[in-house]
């Protein structure tokens, strides 16, 4: 059995082993830059929802928009099952109320074709998302890049109906 000091050690470690560095190295990544973080946490395991949103639009660029693909409990998005389909849609807010709107490209076949979050957790979404690029944008991204073209990908759950991100990446 593993213990917490020799997991933390091998995740700590996976930031200099051959594959992390070529990636690194492959797309021009300053070795001498790279920091490592470690994030522990309890096991969800119990979730309501689990999403994964990207901080644009990927179907309509012109429009604002967050893409948001979601999954009832526990079942895996990115490598769910073949007989069921995640909810996919566009949160963004209306231009004219400034109320959010979320724009639907498909429903969770396992929610009964009805949405997953309620609009309180789509707003709180909307606005994670919101501070979360701000952030990033302004603290962590390369200096040439726009504020509209910059994207990151944020792992999210729902657990006992409040949101928890989980995880927060740049998206290419």
């Amino acid at each position: 059995k593993k213990t917490v000091e020799q997991a933390i050690q091998k995740v700590w470690a996976s930031c200099w082993n051959e594959r992390a560095y070529k990636e690194r190295k492959y797309f021009n990544i300053n070795q001498r830059n790279v920091a490592m973080g470690i994030l522990v946490h309890t096991a969800f395991g119990t979730e309501e929802v689990n999403g994964v949103a990207i901080t644009e639009n990927l179907y309509r660029p012109d429009d604002f928009a967050y893409t948001i693909n979601a999954q009832k409990g526990e079942v895996a998005i990115v490598a769910g099952t073949d007989s069921s389909t995640s909810e996919l849609s566009l949160l963004g807010k209306s231009a004219f109320d400034e109320s959010i709107r979320n724009e639907y490209i498909s429903y969770s076949s396992l929610n009964n074709e009805k949405p997953l979050l309620s609009v309180d957790q789509q707003q709180r979404l909307f606005d994670a998302l919101s501070r979360i690029k701000e952030h990033f944008y302004y603290r962590v991204r390369g200096e040439d890049t726009h504020f509209g073209d910059y994207s990151l990908d944020v792992e999210f759950k729902i657990k006992n109906g409040y949101l928890v991100i989980k995880q927060v990446r740049p998206f290419n």
